[in-house]
């Protein structure tokens, strides 16, 4: 039997249902004789069509699902949301990478694979590169000990950056592996809340602060601890649920203390009569 691809066959089968469509037409019009042969052969091809899609789809591909699930803006203005499922194959040193047809896009070479909305980082010898996934060549000349991206825990990427390490401190690139964020921290951390207040949380000569994407400080690099949660605030003594919004609370010379985002984006003056979370203070006590 000839094998169709999943595409191929989701082609065949939309033109085999537009066949149906112009058959079921001519039998309104009455024309049920010269018709009746064509409409069997027509739900037949269809029929067969969907055993040989659910055949492909159904292939068992063996390696570890991993998703591809981000928004970019549409050709045509808008936003376009991309889902799409891959599979890491290949065995711990030896990584490579399929298609959810089972087409191979990478060979297991690689100690490590992230799978990027335009690009690839690729680890080969101990080191992070960034290949463009059309063409495969090195997009930049920067090599990284580590590389990490944040998910939700559905898969879809938070934010648009990537974290990096290079000779024990950490900076940040984008999905194409350009530098954003120069790699001068001791600590680096990318928060879960980008869409609320996009900070990264850093560490810098032993002091806690948070930057934006660009690097530039938004709260400043003088603390002995911080950390980025949400608060409910509400309205009025009317307002039964409240509206969250996200929150920084900041230790100083052992006083605790709250930051909170202004309308413009900028943080406030830090209110000293706020005390901490217990998760916060989970948190600050585990890292002591």
């Amino acid at each position: 039997m000839v094998r169709i691809k999943y595409a191929e066959g989701q082609t065949l089968l939309t033109l085999t249902r537009a066949a149906i469509v112009v058959v079921a037409c001519l039998c309104v019009g009455g024309v049920y004789g010269l018709v009746n042969g064509l409409f069997s052969t027509a739900t037949s091809a269809r029929d067969a069509v969907v055993d040989i899609i659910d055949a492909e789809t159904s292939q068992t591909i063996e390696g570890t699902p991993t998703v591809l699930y981000f928004s970019e803006n549409g050709a045509g203005g808008g936003v376009t949301s991309i889902y799409q499922v891959y599979y890491i194959t290949g065995k711990e040193g030896a990584y490579g990478l399929v298609d959810a047809g089972g087409e191979r896009l990478l060979d297991d070479i690689y100690e490590g694979v992230i799978l990027l909305p335009h690009a690839y980082a690729l680890k080969q010898d101990g080191q992070w590169r960034f290949f463009d996934r059309e063409t495969m060549e090195q997009i930049t000349e920067h090599q990284w000990d580590e590389a990490e991206v944040l998910r939700a825990d559905n898969g879809r990427f938070i934010g648009t950056l990537v974290r990096v390490k290079k000779d024990g401190l950490y900076g940040a690139v984008n999905m194409r592996g350009e530098i954003s964020i120069f790699p001068n921290y001791e600590d680096l951390q990318m928060n879960s809340l980008q869409s609320a207040w996009p900070l990264i949380k850093v560490k810098q000569g032993g002091k806690y602060g948070f930057i934006n994407s660009a690097g530039d400080t938004v709260i400043s690099l003088s603390y002995d601890y911080a950390a980025m949660s949400t608060v409910t605030v509400y309205a009025d003594e009317n307002d039964a649920e409240g509206t969250e919004k996200p929150i920084v609370y900041v230790l100083s010379d052992g006083d605790w203390g709250a930051i909170y985002r202004n309308g413009d984006g900028t943080s406030s003056d830090v209110d000293w009569s706020v005390e901490p979370t217990a998760e916060v203070l989970e948190a600050y006590e585990e890292q002591i």
